[in-house]
């Protein structure tokens, strides 16, 4: 028969370790929480989901604005992340359009996109703009300087610029603004459901894009309608 003593302490010790196992138990049990993306926290969710320009692909979608100085810090990153993105992924940039000085922003991305100039001159413009500090989402003339010391005549500019095309891309650009309730920027959606948050870096707003990238190729997740 044991001691009174020793029965005191096989019973302390059988408490403590139920204790302590409850314990680390519900401490995985939250961690392992933690490391699942969560709703408004981590993501805010688009429904309906915006729909994809090619089928079979996740799309993240860029919203920015070339008067954003928040954008033009994120560029140089976006661009370095973009060229590293898997298989399977793509980036579409989408000017935003929330307020109506936003539109002149909109018309020159779509235009250089017509030109073929997107590739050279979508940095310059924010260098240009944050950087030189010229006007060139409310100056035309500066606008046009600027576009004719680029190597791009005036003329093929204008023509572009004032093109059924680029005006239609224009009102697409505003819808999808307004579809995915766009608040600021730069906004990245992924997959056209999750819009990336984070209160941290722009490295971490990219951390976690990859991170819902991910949770678009889980099992279970539909993907996103196409035009």
């Amino acid at each position: 028969m044991k001691a009174p003593l020793a029965v005191f302490m096989t019973a302390f010790m059988t408490r403590c370790g139920r204790t302590w196992l409850l314990f680390f138990g519900c401490f995985w049990l939250i961690a392992a929480h933690a490391g699942e993306l969560q709703p408004e926290r981590d993501f805010r969710l688009i429904e309906p989901p915006l729909a994809a320009t090619e089928a079979g692909k996740i799309e993240v979608i860029e919203f920015f604005w070339y008067g954003c100085p928040h954008c033009a810090a994120l560029e140089p990153l976006l661009d370095t992340w973009n060229r590293s993105l898997p298989q399977g992924v793509n980036l579409r940039r989408v000017p935003a359009i929330s307020h109506a000085k936003w539109i002149s922003g909109a018309r020159l991305y779509y235009t250089l996109e017509a030109l073929h100039q997107v590739g050279a001159l979508h940095g310059e413009v924010f260098a240009a703009i944050h950087g030189e500090r010229l006007r060139l989402l409310d100056d035309e003339a500066a606008l046009t300087a600027w576009i004719e010391r680029h190597g791009i005549a005036r003329s093929a500019f204008l023509a572009a610029w004032n093109s059924f095309g680029v005006q239609a891309q224009v009102r697409e650009a505003q819808r999808l603004t307004q579809a995915a309730a766009i608040r600021g920027v730069p906004a990245l959606i992924v997959a056209g459901r999750y819009q990336a948050l984070t209160e941290g870096s722009y490295r971490d707003l990219l951390r976690r894009t990859d991170q819902l990238i991910a949770q678009s190729r889980s099992p279970g997740v539909s993907p996103a309608p196409t035009f």
